[in-house]
């Protein structure tokens, strides 16, 4: 299926399921109600014909979708315009808030990449911060989390708990077993990552984050992934990023680098990622599928990057 196809499949899909009143060729306006479904349909539509697409949610009443070709940076736009009350004083309220908080997390620039082992995350990061004219870190997050004093102090009672449990004694054990734990290991470190964003203007990829942490048995090929019971209430606790990126191929890809995962749990880990998306939005989100050509992929995080002012290319700057 190629980009025009796959962008009149997804029109058509809109318009025949009554997700929203078309308004010109790009744009509809619908129901706030409807635009997890949309999102949803483009997610699944998108990443089972390995493309990428971004979410754009830097307007309180308009999200755009921009869905990108295999080949080349060519993309094709939805704008998807929310029914509300501009007139009301909620509405204005909620609005100015909704700038302000955007206008916050743009200026903490980091940026989180999500993904299974195998999904390229290294791989794509080197090539793309070869490309950057800016500076910036490179943070791993589960070395962020098991090297906090929270993480470390708590160490030997984890240890305790799992052998009394019969369960194996290692680090990926106690972190699937203590959610709460990662999540408290990582607040206590994330300040640090805001003020070196924010005062020394730093750009900083993080190899994945917190959203590992609602989630179980993600490490464990011989376990089921599922999201856990009190994920929701989890993720209260989880700082939201201006931008997020989430890597992912298709499965025979990511076995063929990396045999982590079963092949239903990367289905799995794929869908409850963009569930938790949909559940706390970052203002920018983007799926990215490494099966193609890392050219391409380097190319469309650096267009997303650009267009919306977080990334500094070399090209832009010579």
């Amino acid at each position: 299926m190629d980009l025009n196809n796959l962008y009149t499949l997804i029109n058509n899909e809109i318009i025949d399921k009554k997700f929203g009143v078309a308004q010109d060729d790009l744009s509809y306006l619908i129901d706030i109600e409807n635009l997890d479904n949309i999102l949803l349909f483009i997610f699944n539509i998108s990443s089972s014909n390995e493309y990428s697409f971004s979410i754009n949610r830097d307007d309180y009443n308009r999200c755009l979708i921009y869905i990108f070709d295999k080949i080349s940076s060519t993309k094709k736009i939805i704008s998807l315009f929310y029914i509300r009350d501009k007139n009301s004083f909620r509405y204005k309220i909620n609005s100015k808030f909704y700038t302000i908080r955007n206008s916050i997390l743009k200026a903490i620039t980091i940026i989180p990449l999500i993904g299974p082992d195998g999904a390229g995350k290294t791989t794509l990061l080197t090539t793309i911060t070869d490309s950057l004219n800016q500076k910036y870190l490179l943070k791993v997050f589960k070395r962020i989390t098991r090297r906090s004093i929270v993480f470390n102090l708590t160490y030997p009672l984890n240890v305790y708990k799992l052998k009394k449990k019969g369960i194996k004694k290692g680090k990926n054990e106690i972190s699937d077993q203590n959610p709460g734990l990662v999540i408290m290991s990582g607040l206590t470190y994330y300040p640090y990552l805001i003020m070196i964003a924010f005062f020394q203007k730093k750009l900083i990829f993080v190899d994945r984050f917190f959203q590992d942490s609602l989630m179980e048995n993600i490490r464990f090929i011989d376990k089921i992934i599922l999201l856990r019971k009190n994920w929701k209430t989890l993720l209260k606790f989880i700082p939201i990023t201006f931008w997020i990126i989430q890597l992912d191929a298709k499965n025979e890809i990511i076995l063929s680098r990396k045999n982590e995962l079963s092949y239903d749990d990367i289905d799995k880990y794929r869908e409850l990622n963009f569930k938790i998306y949909l559940e706390k939005p970052a203002v920018i989100y983007s799926y990215i599928n490494t099966g193609n050509d890392l050219e391409n992929c380097k190319n469309t995080i650096l267009t997303i990057g650009d267009e919306t002012g977080v990334l500094k290319k070399v090209t832009n700057e010579s």
